[in-house]
């Protein structure tokens, strides 16, 4: 993925890795396995890897929203 956004670009590239299934031969707890399960947080649990892209959007850095286009 690339983008000139670097908020969008860090929510588009989570969203991709939690619409995957997940490999259950690799750290990632049972119950995040499935295609939309939190693959981040199946992993860190207690790490709220979200705060990073809230937090860079109320900095002005960029915006959650996006629209993926392939080239």
């Amino acid at each position: 993925l690339a983008s000139y956004d670097p908020v969008a670009l860090d929510r588009a590239c989570a969203d991709k890795v939690n619409a995957q299934r997940g490999n259950p031969d690799s750290q990632l707890r049972e119950d995040a396995l499935a295609p939309g399960k939190d693959k981040l947080k199946g992993v860190h649990s207690e790490i709220p890897w979200e705060i990073q892209v809230e937090h860079g959007e109320k900095l002005g850095l960029g915006s959650k929203k996006y629209e993926l286009l392939e080239v």
